[in-house]
C-alpha cells in the first residue's frame, strides 16, 4: 500500500510540474537572467560605497550577459542561500540549463560536466575554468576541483558555456563558471548562517564586511559542512575560510587581496555493484529492487573493500591561496583588470595505497575593455592574457614490495602498514594564452561578434623512482592551438533576442590525462602521451521575457577529434586509462524558462512561480574502429528539474519540485543490461524571508525514498564481474535552516 501511495503521488506532482514547465517552455528562465535591456550608465563618485571597481553589481553583470551571442546564466545568491545544498557546488549547478551535475556519494565529491566537457572523469573536472572575480581556481593544468570552492562567499555566479567564455580566455568544451565574491562595499554588517538535518548534517556560516573608512573595505567568512553521510563511510569534515580586502586609491584605481584556506576530509564509500537492470527479487517476503554485492536492502552501504581494515579509503585536502587584483577605470567606460595568485594544495589519498601530492600553482592574467566608436558605431572590445605554472610533487607507498597494492585480502594477511615507497613523480604544466573579442553593433536590431584564443602549454613528468625501466612514466610534450569564433546577435522583437555562433575550442590534457598507461608497452615504456582536443562548435538559442513569462533555450552540435576519455584500468586501480577518441559527437538541446503568475487568492499580489530545466544531450563516437557509433556513457540523454513555488507578500514561500533523468550507458560497448535506472524524485520547500534581514527554511528531498543511481564510473565493458560502476544517489532526507543579517 506504501509502494502504491509513493508511486501514485510521484506520478500526479510529476505530472503536475512537467505540465506546467511544458506550458512554460514553449514561451519562457528566469534563472538565465538574461534581458536585452541597457541598464545606464554608472557614474563613479565617491558616493558610491557600495560599487567595487574589482567586483561589478548582480546588475551590471545581467546587462554583460545579455550581450554575449550564446548560452549563458545568472545565479544570484538568493537562489540558493535558503537551499540544504549538501553536495555543495554539485547541488547549486544542478539547476543550471547545459549542466550535468551531481554529488558522487552525496557530500560535495561532485561530478560537473557542461556540454559533455571531461564527460567520463569520475572525479575532479576537466574542460570547464572555474574563476574568481575574472581568477583562475584551476589548477595550471586546467584540471579543476570543485569541492574546495565554497559557493557561500559569492554575491552571485555566472556561467558561461562552451565557447562564450572567451571573454576571460576559456575556449573550452565545457566553459566557464565566474564567482563574484561579497566585499565590504556590497555586504555591510555581520551575519550566521545555519543548515542542518539528517545524517548528522550540519552546515555553519559566520560572516562579516563593511567599510573601515571610504578608502578600505573588508570582507571575511567562516564556513563548514559536516556529515555522517547517508552510505556508510562517507563523514565529511570540511572547513572554510575566505577574507579579502579592498583599497580605493582613488575615483579611478581600486585594488582587491584575498586570503583562502581550507581543509577538506571526505571518506569515500565507493562505487557499488547492482543487479541486471534493478530486477525485482524478493528480500524477507517482500518483492523490491534490490542491488547485489554489500547494497541489497539498503544502498546505504559502502562497498566492502572501502571500508575493510588497512584500506579506509578517503580523499583529503589542505589549501592555501592569496589572490591580488587591481582594477583601473580609464574612462567612461573602459577599464583594464590584472591579477596575481598562488596557492599550495596537499592532497592525501587513502586507497589501497598511500598517494600523497603537493601542489603548487601560480599565474597572472589581464583583461583590458574598451568601449568606443568604429565607423559611426559602438564598439567593443576585450583583450586579454593569462599565464599559469604549476607543479606537482607526488609518492605512492605500499605495505611492502613483493605486495600488489590492489588486493586488500593480502595486506590483512601480511599484517603490515603502508610506508614503503612504490613509486614518486614530479610534473609541470605550464600554459600560456591569449585572447581577443570584438562586438560590433551594426544597428539597433544587430550585433556582430568576432574573436580568438590561442594556447601553448607544456606538460612533463619525471619518474623518480623507477621499479622497473619499463614502468617509467617519465614524458614530456608542448602543444599547442588556436580557437577563433564568430558570433550573432538579433534583437528581434524587445526584451527577444536571437543569438548564434560557430567556434573552435582546443583543450590540452591535464596532468592525469597526460601520460596514461598503456595495456602494451611502446618503446619497452607502458606509458606514452595524448593529444590535445579538438571541437568545432555550432550554437543557435532565443532569449527573453514575454508577459509572465521568461526563457533561455539553445541547441548546439559539436564534432571532436581527439577527445579525451577515460575509464579505471582495473590492473592498477590507482590508474586512469586515457585515450584519444579519433571521432566524436556531442549534441543537446538546454532549456530554461519561468512563468510567474499572478493569483490574487490569499493576498492581492501573491504569486505562483512556474520553472523547469530541461537538457537533451547526444554524445556519440563516429565510426570507432572498437565501438563504432556508440554512446559515450555516464550522462543521460535527457535530464532535468521542475517546481511550482507559491509566494506570499509577506515572504512566506512553499511548493513542490521534481529531479528527472531517463536510463543511460554505463560503458563504452553500450551494454544494455548494466545501464543506469531511470528516476523521478519529488522534493519539497517552504521558507520565510523577512525584510529585517532574517529567513527561515525546511526542504526534503527523495520524499518517496526511491533507490537511484546519482551517477556512474564508465568503464569499457560491463559485466558480470565488472560492474562496481554506480554511486547510490540520496535517500530520503530533511533538512531545515535560518539566516540572520545585522546591517
Amino acid at each position: 500500500m506504501t509502494s502504491l501511495t509513493n508511486n501514485t503521488l510521484k506520478r500526479a506532482v510529476c505530472h503536475c510540474l512537467l505540465a506546467m514547465g511544458g506550458s512554460t517552455l514553449a514561451a519562457g528562465t528566469a534563472l538565465a537572467e538574461h534581458t536585452p535591456e541597457h541598464l545606464e550608465k554608472i557614474q563613479v563618485t565617491d558616493s558610491l560605497q557600495d560599487f567595487s571597481f574589482t567586483n561589478p553589481s548582480a546588475e551590471q553583470a545581467k546587462e554583460k550577459l545579455s550581450k554575449v551571442p550564446g548560452a549563458t546564466t545568472l545565479i544570484k545568491a538568493e537562489d540558493f542561500n535558503n537551499r540544504a545544498n549538501t553536495g555543495g557546488m554539485a547541488d547549486i549547478l544542478a539547476r543550471t540549463p547545459g549542466v550535468f551535475s551531481e554529488s558522487r556519494y552525496g557530500n560535495q565529491e561532485s561530478r560537473i560536466s557542461i556540454r559533455g566537457s571531461g564527460v567520463t572523469m569520475t572525479f575532479g573536472s576537466a574542460g570547464i575554468r572555474y574563476l574568481r572575480d575574472g581568477l583562475p581556481l584551476i589548477n595550471a593544468d586546467g584540471y579543476g576541483s570543485p569541492e574546495l570552492i565554497e559557493p557561500m562567499t559569492a554575491q552571485y555566479m555566472e556561467v558561461y558555456r562552451g565557447a562564450n567564455a572567451l571573454q576571460y580566455g576559456s575556449a573550452t568544451l565545457g566553459g566557464a563558471v565566474n564567482f563574484v565574491s561579497k566585499t565590504g562595499r556590497n555586504y555591510n554588517g555581520y551575519g550566521v548562517n545555519m543548515v542542518f538535518g539528517s545524517h548528522d548534517y550540519y552546515r555553519p556560516q559566520v560572516q562579516a564586511g563593511g567599510l573601515i573608512n571610504e578608502n578600505l573595505d573588508y570582507y571575511a567568512t567562516y564556513t563548514g559542512s559536516f556529515t555522517d553521510g547517508f552510505r556508510e563511510h562517507s563523514q565529511e569534515d570540511i572547513h572554510r575560510f575566505f577574507g579579502n580586502m579592498g583599497y580605493r586609491w582613488d575615483d579611478r584605481n581600486e585594488t582587491r587581496v584575498y586570503f583562502t584556506a581550507a581543509q577538506n576530509r571526505m571518506q569515500l564509500p565507493g562505487t557499488m555493484r547492482m543487479t541486471d537492470q534493478f530486477d525485482t527479487y524478493n528480500v524477507n517476503g517482500v518483492n523490491r529492487r534490490v542491488f547485489q554485492h554489500g547494497w541489497q536492502t539498503k544502498p546505504s552501504q559502502a562497498f566492502d573493500s572501502y571500508k575493510a581494515y588497512g584500506d579506509d579509503r578517503n580523499r583529503n585536502f589542505d589549501l592555501l591561496r592569496t589572490d591580488v587584483k587591481h582594477t583601473m577605470l580609464l574612462g567612461d567606460d573602459d577599464r583594464l583588470d590584472f591579477g596575481a595568485w598562488y596557492e599550495n594544495k596537499r592532497f592525501d589519498h587513502h586507497t589501497p595505497q598511500n598517494i600523497n601530492s603537493q601542489y603548487n600553482n601560480s599565474g597572472a592574467t589581464f583583461r583590458y575593455l574598451q568601449n568606443d566608436v568604429v565607423f559611426g558605431h559602438a564598439n567593443h572590445l576585450t583583450i586579454g592574457g593569462y599565464f599559469a605554472w604549476g607543479d606537482n610533487d607526488g609518492e605512492v607507498h605500499c605495505p611492502n614490495t613483493n605486495y600488489n597494492c590492489n588486493t586488500v585480502a593480502a595486506a590483512r594477511a601480511a599484517g603490515v602498514s603502508r610506508h614503503i615507497m612504490q613509486d614518486r613523480t614530479f610534473a609541470e604544466s605550464m600554459t600560456v594564452e591569449g585572447y581577443m573579442e570584438d562586438r560590433f553593433e551594426l544597428n539597433d536590431m544587430f550585433d556582430v561578434v568576432a574573436g580568438a584564443q590561442g594556447v601553448f602549454a607544456k606538460r612533463r613528468r619525471y619518474d623518480d623512482y623507477l621499479t622497473a625501466p619499463a614502468h617509467d612514466e617519465s614524458a614530456q610534450k608542448d602543444y599547442g592551438g588556436w580557437s577563433p569564433k564568430v558570433g550573432l546577435i538579433w534583437k528581434a522583437v524587445e526584451k527577444v533576442e536571437v543569438y548564434g555562433n560557430a567556434s573552435r575550442s582546443y583543450e590540452p590534457p591535464n596532468s592525469s590525462q597526460f601520460s596514461p598507461r598503456t595495456a602494451n608497452p611502446v618503446g619497452g615504456k607502458y606509458y606514452t602521451t595524448v593529444d590535445g582536443q579538438e571541437a568545432t562548435t555550432v550554437e543557435l538559442g532565443v532569449r527573453g521575457e514575454k508577459g509572465i513569462f521568461s526563457w533561455d533555450v539553445a541547441a548546439y552540435h559539436s564534432w571532436l577529434r581527439d577527445e579525451l576519455l577515460t575509464a579505471p584500468d582495473f590492473t592498477d586501480s590507482t590508474k586512469n586509462l586515457t585515450i584519444n577518441a579519433k571521432d566524436t559527437t556531442h549534441s543537446g538541446i538546454e532549456a530554461g524558462a519561468q512563468a510567474l503568475i499572478p493569483l490574487g487568492v490569499l493576498a492581492s499580489d501573491d504569486k505562483l512561480r512556474a520553472s523547469v530545466t530541461y537538457n537533451y544531450t547526444r554524445f556519440l563516437f563516429k565510426n570507432d574502429k572498437t565501438y563504432g557509433d556508440n554512446y559515450i556513457p555516464s550522462i543521460p540523454n535527457h535530464f532535468g528539474m521542475g517546481e511550482l513555488l507559491y509566494e506570499h507578500p509577506t515572504g512566506f514561500y512553499v511548493g513542490p519540485n521534481v529531479k528527472m533523468a531517463n536510463s543511460y550507458y554505463a560503458d563504452y560497448s553500450n551494454t544494455k543490461q548494466w545501464k543506469a535506472p531511470a528516476f523521478s524524485l519529488i522534493g519539497a520547500r517552504a521558507g520565510y524571508k523577512d525584510k529585517a534581514g532574517w529567513s527561515v527554511f525546511i526542504e526534503g528531498k527523495n520524499l518517496t525514498n526511491e533507490n537511484w543511481v546519482s551517477n556512474v564510473a564508465p568503464t569499457a565493458l560491463a559485466s558480470s564481474s565488472n560492474q562496481q560502476l554506480y554511486n547510490p544517489g540520496y535517500d530520503r532526507q530533511i533538512f531545515g535552516g535560518f539566516s540572520i543579517d545585522f546591517h
